[in-house]
């Protein structure tokens, strides 16, 4: 193998295959990356068998070959090399084969394998497809992977659901304490037959997704089939194997009453949560007190003697006094999240689960549950 393009457009297509690297691989091979060359450039693959990324770049081949080279090693050296034209030369006819890297006066030579025994990507028949603007599926995910759960006892609930709904791309994710569901409508609908259709792809790809995705509305074609996902973004490609199970029917915790009302701005309840949360940190319970009266919100911490007091200006309110606890990143998640100026939050009791909803339009829902407020107390 012999090739040779610019440094940085080399860095960037390693950049995004190692994503699919594993840190600890079920199979040393799996540390590596696949690069490919033809007479039209390069391909690089990455993958840890969950997920599988593909990129490929233009470059001058002067001769092809496969190799696989140690991915996080190849990153961290050519993210070095100076911003110049880098070759690449490699011998594929030994099992174990040296890569050399040129780019003006540096020299690096990186042992790699043979490609033959990296794993075949897996190709599955197309059951739906269809093509989304990418800042849309970005903002879906941004809007609701914070409430993916971490922990592996319940794995389905280690992804987000993807819901097709005609026109509409629904997301949702929960941890066992908040909930995150965002959507998005499409000018046609998403696939011919309008079949409702459900899978739940894992946060960790979703993770790594957002970060390929541009923010305009170039489009990323999506193919879904009973065991994968395909995004396919530009010259990029990502694989991913779906989650079995049953996801939560969300939609049947959702409450439809409330006793009390605010519509808050969000700059000013984010930078009081920032301030509040300072001294929140210092206790075991990271809790923050919401007091709601008559047009009126103030938020309170207190831990180790000390205490922070906000009133938040430009408040409305509707209905009930009340006052509440919550972990204070679980509503600064939500308020990161958002782009509105505005929101309303619905209230029913101290200790049942608040929603978090826009003025108008139901692009996003939040529901996140409170802690006992004789706990706060306490702390």
């Amino acid at each position: 193998m012999r090739f040779r393009c610019q440094t940085k457009q080399l860095q960037d297509a390693v950049n995004i295959a190692v994503k699919a690297v594993s840190a600890r691989p079920s199979v040393p091979i799996l540390e590596g990356l696949l690069l490919e060359t033809d007479e039209s450039g390069i391909r690089l693959v990455g993958s840890d068998e969950l997920m599988t990324i593909e990129t490929f770049i233009d470059a001058a081949v002067l001769e092809e070959g496969r190799l696989v080279l140690p991915g996080r090693l190849l990153s961290d050296v050519i993210r070095k090399l100076p911003d110049a034209d880098v070759e690449l030369r490699s011998d594929e006819r030994n099992q174990s084969c040296k890569a050399t890297l040129r780019c003006l006066g540096s020299r690096t030579m990186l042992t790699g394998l043979n490609a033959n025994d990296y794993p075949k990507r897996q190709d599955a028949e197309e059951k739906s497809g269809f093509a989304v603007p990418q800042d849309k599926l970005r903002t879906l995910i941004q809007r609701t992977l914070f409430s993916v759960a971490t922990d592996e006892t319940r794995p389905i609930l280690t992804g987000s659901l993807l819901e097709i709904q005609e026109n509409r791309l629904i997301m949702a994710a929960l941890d066992g304490f908040r909930l995150a569901v965002a959507q998005t409508v499409m000018p046609e609908p998403c696939n011919e037959t309008n079949e409702p259709m459900q899978v739940v792809i894992p946060g960790k790809v979703l993770s790594e997704l957002q970060y390929i995705l541009t923010g305009d509305d170039t489009p990323v074609d999506i193919s879904i089939n009973d065991r994968y996902v395909r995004f396919k973004a530009g010259r990029t490609l990502m694989t991913a194997r779906l989650l079995e199970g049953d996801f939560m029917r969300y939609r049947q915790i959702l409450p439809t009453e409330w006793q009390t009302r605010v519509i808050t701005p969000v700059s000013a309840l984010g930078a009081a949560l920032d301030r509040a949360s300072l001294i929140a940190r210092m206790g075991k319970n990271n809790l923050i007190r919401l007091n709601i009266g008559d047009n009126t919100l103030t938020m309170s911490s207190n831990a180790d003697q000390n205490q922070s007091e906000e009133e938040i200006e430009g408040v409305a309110t509707e209905g009930k006094p009340l006052e509440i606890a919550f972990k204070d990143k679980y509503l600064a998640d939500i308020l990161k999240a958002i782009d509105d100026d505005e929101i309303e939050i619905r209230f029913q009791t101290s200790i049942s689960p608040c929603i978090v909803k826009p003025l108008e339009g139901d692009d996003y829902l939040y529901l996140v549950l409170p802690v006992r407020v004789y706990t706060a107390s306490s702390i």
